[in-house]
């Protein structure tokens, strides 16, 4: 589901130049939108490894002075998240996920996706965990990796 949404928003993106027409320019200040998909598929690309277990494409990912904390209790540099990628530590082990209201914000270097993250637990009970999240990239050497990630616990109902 999450491809065919990416799919579908790069053929928006540029349908309008297969079709010979001219888009208005976009902002001074804006960003254009192929780094916004790129940036949003890189996310997309951490969610995946993690479900996956794919500590290689996750080590792709992550910066090498990377660091994660959720609810400001638990920090995790590069190299212990990618083990507790592969032990599945049980803040990984979840299937399903889905993620909501994704928005990215590019500034020169830097960029911030942030959003809502949904995940069920391998658990026997089924209980579904929320997050939201922000994931800090940062460009270095032509390409973005992930600087730091940030995920907030959301408790209540919904998902």
């Amino acid at each position: 589901m999450k491809t065919l949404l990416l799919t579908f928003a790069f053929a928006l993106a540029f349908s309008s130049a297969a079709r010979g027409q001219t888009a208005s320019p976009p902002p001074e200040s804006a960003q254009p939108l192929s780094e916004e998909l790129a940036l949003k598929a890189l996310d997309l690309s951490w969610h995946q490894a993690v479900v996956g277990h794919d500590a290689d494409a996750l080590g792709r990912l992550l910066a090498d002075d990377y660091r994660f904390e959720l609810d400001a209790k638990r920090f995790l540099t590069k190299a212990r998240e990618l083990e507790a990628v592969k032990a599945s530590d049980a803040l990984y082990a979840f299937e399903p996920f889905k993620l909501r209201e994704v928005t990215v914000k590019i500034e020169g270097e830097r960029a911030t996706v942030t959003g809502l993250l949904a995940v069920t637990p391998k658990e026997d009970k089924p209980a579904r965990r929320r997050y939201f999240y922000t994931r800090t990239f940062i460009r270095r050497d032509g390409r973005w990796q992930i600087l730091t990630s940030r995920l907030v616990t959301l408790f209540g109902e919904g998902g």
